[in-house]
């Protein structure tokens, strides 16, 4: 049967989850969750959970799955070992350095690929497989024929969301929060952004709220096509919605009716929405927290919610097999088919009046309420003319009951070797000046000096197409830049890189790890963009195995511990552009006031004033850029441990693009306040 993953951000929802039908539980330490804000456990609180779980047959993953930075990889090594320690069943990952830690550290530990790793085509759930995960947790955006297709062209488990928040921006990708407030989505510490007002027309709105997914009417086809897990989001929120929720993907998997009004009041935004899923995506799946949402959950349903996971119910099955003998003492053998444990009790009498009925004894022998267990076959042998008190009976009864459900709930630690700390291969490079490279994203930003200078250039894969009389005599400076979202696209990306290697241009820029698997097939040398979120020497390490042959670090990283990662190829930075915050399938401005009145140079506006420009691509997936341009032109003394630095342009005309390019090579200072150093001075929490 499909698995019900259901969230749990202390132990009340763990205890919600496992009495209202979940298959699995996914929690997290103190550090290294994405979902910070979550109480989340202790050592002695996670191994109290894996216990309580693992009695009732109900498996433990832990998120893992936040970006790691060099000076932590002590301390994420140490998360790993109480995992290990504590029985965990899985991992789930973002951080590919995690990764190797894993694998060197616990090897008997299966991995799951997080959301975060922006899983989103065929290709990238394909490098997941090829990386030794054993599930991959699919991106939020995907309709149901994507996800078709993703799982029957994998041989690991696939994992969807089906119930909770969507986020705007794919996962893994939403900087946002970072930029703006230091908060990275990447660590777990998103501030919710998305959820405060933005407008695209200088009305009041929310349009980067998304209503809350809700697909219980597609568990079916999703057993179907062969999902493996069904993810319930909601590691932040209270017991109760893990309780309705798990409930209400409990029944839809058995095919029976549920309290949908309950569920939409535990917790909703205007309702909830199915459109990603159907591919019906648009206006009528954004939504926000409304009032009548909020008086919703009133205290009678909250106390409704509760009822249904404060009395434990019987879930396990177990044989039962008495033993009266003529002469010595009674026995009672109880077993789940797997573990077995046998009570000795209380020598029998000869009976007065009445012998022990084996009628009598199973009516005392199947009292199991109160725990996990209830009664499957029993069997009695009872010597005749032989009797044995009620309160012998059960006393035989609750022993056994209560052995059975400690042999059930013992932690079975993972083997662990702390010496098994993985090497780290690095190339000493020089101290210098990192060498410019230029980012268009269009041939019409390209002055026509740009074309005598002595840089690389990196283009989108279409307009290196569209313009190659142009720019065929500047290939061996090209770098070619595929689509940073694939979806069903993928083909088509394929079919344009293939055609670029035949011209002669050789690089290409990697954003996610479907170019990568993609551009080694093809012969491209791979250079790893900043989405790709690396921010250790292991994970560094980790993307040049898998392919990678230069690499661009987070821009979540600082200066200072930039200077803590080494890497055997090199690596560069984002030096200007206005960072792309999110990356959208589904159009805010669309949303709004529709393709037809877009004028494809739209701004958010948010509570502050402040704009974020909405760049389309082909109509199919956005980039939220944040409003203020990185820029460091006379900082860069201070990035001289990168090999390259990138200077991206987006919504820049020629003239300003040639404008940057003269800043950064006579190390100019910005003239106003309308810029930001990024993150390289203010880090993230």
């Amino acid at each position: 049967m499909i698995e019900i993953l259901s969230p749990a951000g202390g132990l009340e929802s763990v205890i919600a989850a496992a009495e209202n039908g979940a298959g699995a539980v996914y929690l997290g330490q103190k550090r290294f969750s994405a979902r910070s804000g979550a109480h989340n456990f202790t050592t002695k609180e996670l191994k109290e959970a894996v216990s309580y779980c693992h009695a009732r047959g109900i498996q433990v993953h832990q998120a893992l799955n936040t970006i790691i930075f060099e000076d932590e990889l002590e301390d994420a090594t140490e998360a790993i070992r109480i995992a290990a320690e504590s029985g965990v069943d899985a991992l789930i990952v973002q951080d590919l350095g995690v990764v190797r830690l894993v694998k060197n550290l616990c090897p008997d530990m299966p991995l799951h690929a997080s959301t975060q790793l922006s899983v989103h085509s065929i290709e990238g759930a394909l490098f997941m497989q090829d990386m030794g995960f054993s599930r991959v947790v699919l991106a939020r955006e995907l309709s149901l024929s994507e996800i078709e297709a993703i799982t029957k062209a994998v041989d690991i488990e696939t994992e969807v969301f089906v119930h909770g928040a969507l986020c705007m921006s794919l996962s893994g990708q939403c900087y946002m929060s970072a930029m703006i407030g230091c908060h990275s989505a990447n660590r777990g510490g998103c501030a919710g952004t998305c959820r405060m007002p933005f407008t695209a027309t200088g009305k009041p709105d929310h349009c980067l709220s998304l209503k809350d997914v809700c697909l219980t009417d597609y568990v079916k086809k999703l057993e179907e096509i062969g999902v493996a897990s069904l993810k319930i989001e909601g590691r932040m929120k209270r017991p109760e919605y893990t309780a309705a929720a798990t409930a209400a993907f409990s029944y839809a998997i058995r095919g029976e009716e549920f309290d949908r009004e309950q569920l939409q009041k535990v917790f909703s935004r205007s309702g909830f929405t199915d459109g990603y899923i159907t591919g019906k995506i648009g206006a009528q799946m954004f939504g926000t927290r409304q009032k009548e949402d909020v008086i919703g959950a009133a205290p009678s349903v909250l106390r409704e919610l509760q009822n249904t996971y404060k009395k434990i119910k019987g879930v396990i099955k177990t044989d039962i097999c008495l033993t009266v003998p003529q002469t010595g003492n009674s026995s009672l053998i109880m077993t789940d088919g797997i573990n077995t444990v046998t009570v000795i009790g209380e020598e029998a009498e000869i009976a007065q009046n009445k012998p022990l009925s084996e009628e009598r004894a199973s009516s005392s022998l199947q009292k199991l309420g109160g725990t996990i267990f209830y009664a499957g076959n029993i069997h009695c042998e009872i010597a005749d003319g032989m009797t044995l008190s009620a309160s012998a009976l059960n006393a035989m009864r609750r022993e056994a009951s209560d052995k059975l459900y400690a042999m059930r709930g013992q932690l079975n630690p993972k083997p662990f070797y702390s010496n098994r700390f993985p090497q780290i291969h690095e190339t000493l490079k020089p101290s210098r000046q990192p060498l410019l490279r230029l980012q268009f994203a269009s041939v019409s930003q390209m002055d026509e000096e740009v074309y005598t200078m002595p840089y690389d250039i990196i283009l989108p894969c279409n307009e290196i197409l569209n313009h190659w009389d142009k720019l065929s005599e500047l290939s061996e400076y090209l770098i070619a830049l595929p689509d940073r979202a694939l979806f069903q696209n993928e083909e088509k990306c394929r079919e344009m890189l293939q055609k670029l290697y035949q011209l002669g241009i050789t690089r290409m820029m990697v954003s996610n790890p479907a170019h990568l698997r993609m551009g080694k097939k093809i012969g491209f040398f791979c250079i790893g963009d900043s989405f790709l979120n690396c921010a250790n020497s292991l994970s560094a390490n980790e993307w040049v195995k898998a392919g990678i042959d230069e690499i661009t670090l987070s821009a979540e990283c600082t200066f200072d511990r930039a200077k803590l990662i080494r890497s055997s190829v090199p690596v560069g930075l984002i030096a200007y552009g206005h960072y792309p915050v999110m990356l959208t399938r589904n159009c805010p401005v669309k949303a709004s006031i529709g393709c037809a009145a877009c004028n494809q140079k739209q701004i958010l506006t948010d509570r502050t004033g402040a704009q974020f420009p909405v760049i389309c691509h082909h109509r199919q997936w956005n980039e939220l850029l944040n409003g203020k341009p990185i820029l460091l032109s006379d900082r860069m003394q201070e990035a001289f441990m990168y090999d390259f630095a990138t200077l991206s342009f987006t919504i820049e005309n020629a003239d300003k693009c040639l404008n940057i390019i003269e800043k950064y090579e006579n190390k100019i200072p910005p003239q106003d306040k309308n810029f930001t150093r990024g993150l390289y001075y203010r880090g993230v929490e």
